[in-house]
C-alpha cells in the first residue's frame, strides 16, 4: 500500500489509469487495479478536487406553499438594488423592497430611499395597509446580506433584524429564516427579483427617473408580473383563459390601461339592485373564486410537484462526517474543512440541513453546501476502518 501510495503521489495524484500504468513499469501487484482503486478513493488531496455534494431526494413543498390562502397571507420578503434615481438634481441611491406572495405567486414593490429601520417598517405597513397583514414571513438569514451593499448589511445585522422582527410581532407576525448560504430555499422569491432587475434594465437602460416618475415604472412592472400565466397557455382557442396572479387579486385579469371596452364590457346603466340580485351576484362571484381555486390545485400546485431530477436519495451526512464546506468566489483548495455536530432532519426524515464546526466557529449549512472526505460511518452504518489506511509515508 505505501507502494501504490508513493506512485500515485509521484504521478501527481493522476487517475487510476495512470497510476496503474506508472506502477507496472517497475512492479507487479498482485490485483494491483482494485489496490490502485482503494488508495487513488482514498487519497485526501485528490478527494478535495474531486468530492461531489451531497444530492437529497428533493422534499414535498412546503405546506405553506400548497394550501389555500388569501392572497399576500403568507409572503417572502427580499431586496433589489441599489437603483439610482434623481431627487432635487443629485442622484440617490434607493432600493426595491419586494413582497412575494408563497401561495398566488403575485409581487407587491416598494421603494425604499434608505435602507434604515424605520424605512424598511415604513414600506411593510404601506405594504400591509394595501395587501393585509400577512401571518407569515421568510426571508434570507441575516447573515447572508454580510457580502451585500454597505446598507443593506447594516440593516440586517442582527441587532436591526431583531429590531424589525420585534416590532411586527405586535402584529402576531411569524418569521421564518431560510439556511444561510442556501438561496434556491427561497427560489419563488429570487426568482420574481431577476424578473424585476431585468424589466428594469430594459425600460430604463441607463436613464436616471425622478422619483415620481420610478415609482410610477415599479407599478407598471409589478402590474406586468402580477399578470403572467401560471397555468399552461394553449393553442386551441376554446381553451380557458390562464390563471394569473390578479386572477387571485382582483377576481379577473389585468386589463391594459389602453384597450377600449365594447360590446358586452362596456357597464349598463346604473341601477340600484335588488336584494335578489345582489344574493344571485355574490354567488356567482363566489362560484368563480372556488373554480379558480380548483384550477389553481389542479393545474398549478400540480405541474410545481413534479420532479425531474433528485428522485432517488444517495449518501447521507451523519454526525462526525468530515467533510469541506463550499464557499462562493473562493479556490476550492481553500475551503475549509469542517465536522458534522448536529442534523436536522426534514418532515420526510430526509436530512438537508446540518450543523458543521470548523476553526472559526459553527454554521448551519445546506448539505448540497458540503463535500464529503471522511464519513463517520459507511454504507452499512458502521464506522471504517482507519488501520488499512496510512496518511503519509513519511510519518
Amino acid at each position: 500500500m505505501l507502494l501504490i501510495k508513493r506512485v500515485h503521489g509521484r504521478s501527481l495524484h493522476a487517475d487510476t489509469e495512470q497510476t496503474l500504468t506508472d506502477l507496472r513499469q517497475r512492479f507487479w501487484v498482485l490485483k494491483g487495479r482494485s489496490s490502485v482503486k482503494r488508495i487513488v478513493r482514498q487519497c485526501r488531496i485528490c478527494k478535495r478536487q474531486s468530492a461531489r455534494p451531497y444530492e437529497p431526494i428533493m422534499n414535498d413543498l412546503p405546506i405553506d406553499r400548497v394550501t389555500v390562502a388569501a392572497p399576500f397571507e403568507r409572503i417572502g420578503i427580499d431586496f433589489a438594488g441599489p437603483v439610482y434615481i434623481k431627487m432635487r438634481n443629485n442622484h440617490v441611491k434607493t432600493y426595491i423592497c419586494l413582497f412575494t406572495c408563497m401561495v398566488t405567486r403575485a409581487i407587491h414593490l416598494e421603494l425604499v430611499t434608505s435602507m434604515t429601520t424605520k424605512q424598511f417598517l415604513n414600506a411593510f405597513h404601506r405594504f400591509a395597509a394595501r395587501r393585509g397583514y400577512p401571518v407569515l414571513v421568510q426571508s434570507d438569514n441575516f447573515k447572508t446580506f454580510k457580502q451585500a451593499d454597505q446598507e443593506l448589511r447594516d440593516l440586517f445585522s442582527e441587532n436591526q433584524w431583531s429590531e424589525i422582527r420585534d416590532a411586527l410581532t405586535v402584529n402576531r407576525i411569524k418569521w421564518k429564516y431560510i439556511t444561510e448560504r442556501a438561496p434556491w430555499n427561497g427560489g419563488y422569491w429570487e426568482r420574481r427579483v431577476r424578473t424585476v432587475k431585468e424589466s428594469l434594465k430594459k425600460v430604463l437602460g441607463n436613464t436616471r427617473l425622478e422619483e415620481d416618475e420610478f415609482r410610477t415604472v415599479l407599478c407598471e412592472i409589478e402590474a406586468r408580473i402580477n399578470s403572467r400565466p401560471l397555468t399552461f397557455v394553449g393553442d386551441d382557442p376554446d381553451d380557458p383563459n390562464p390563471l394569473t396572479p390578479f386572477h387571485f387579486l382582483i377576481r379577473r385579469e389585468y386589463r391594459n390601461v389602453h384597450e377600449i371596452p365594447h360590446g358586452e364590457d362596456i357597464d349598463p346603466p346604473y341601477g340600484a339592485p335588488t336584494t335578489k340580485e345582489l344574493s344571485r351576484r355574490w354567488k356567482y362571484r363566489r362560484t368563480l373564486v372556488d373554480n379558480m381555486w380548483k384550477r389553481w390545485k389542479n393545474e398549478y400546485v400540480v405541474n410545481l410537484s413534479q420532479r425531474k431530477k433528485w428522485t432517488k436519495g444517495k449518501q447521507e451526512p451523519h454526525v462526525g462526517d468530515i467533510l469541506l464546506v463550499s464557499e462562493d468566489d473562493v479556490p476550492t483548495h481553500m475551503w475549509p474543512m469542517a465536522r458534522v455536530i448536529e442534523v436536522y432532519p426534514g418532515s420526510d426524515g430526509v436530512v438537508r440541513t446540518v450543523k458543521v464546526k470548523t476553526l472559526k466557529g459553527t454554521y448551519h449549512r445546506s448539505v448540497r453546501k458540503l463535500r464529503l472526505l471522511e464519513p463517520a460511518v459507511d454504507a452499512d452504518g458502521l464506522r471504517p476502518s482507519r488501520g488499512e489506511y496510512v496518511t503519509d509515508s513519511k510519518k
